[in-house]
């Protein structure tokens, strides 16, 4: 619809709505993310969502470059790459989010033992 009022060729709107029809599928791993990065800045704890926005962005690189050029995927390689950076961006939050709430609860325990 946006497309049409644009007035773009047929066979660029045809691609951008494949790639819009892909990239959906990340839409549930990306909320997740913005989600456990609100969690890290609220605990105080900046560096640990840099790192793993930088590490899943280094990933991303490397994923679009496989898909789209030694896969020949061309550019519908590039959602497929972008929806799996959302999940593996998700997938690192929750595990460092987990460790993190253990150190915690092993220190509450330690000291409310005594």
């Amino acid at each position: 619809m946006l497309l049409d009022m644009m007035e773009v060729e047929h066979r660029a709107a045809a691609m951008a709505a494949e790639y819009f029809m892909t990239l959906i599928w990340g839409a549930p791993a990306m909320l997740g993310s913005f989600v456990m990065a609100g969690w890290f800045l609220g605990m105080q704890n900046s560096k640990v969502t840099m790192w793993i926005s930088i590490l899943t962005v280094i990933v991303n690189i490397a994923v679009s470059l496989t898909l789209t050029l030694a896969l020949n995927l061309g550019i519908y390689g590039l959602p497929w790459a972008r929806s799996r950076r959302n999940g593996s961006d998700l997938q690192l939050r929750h595990r460092v989010r987990s460790e993190i709430q253990s150190v915690i609860s092993q220190i509450h325990n330690h000291f409310c033992r005594n």
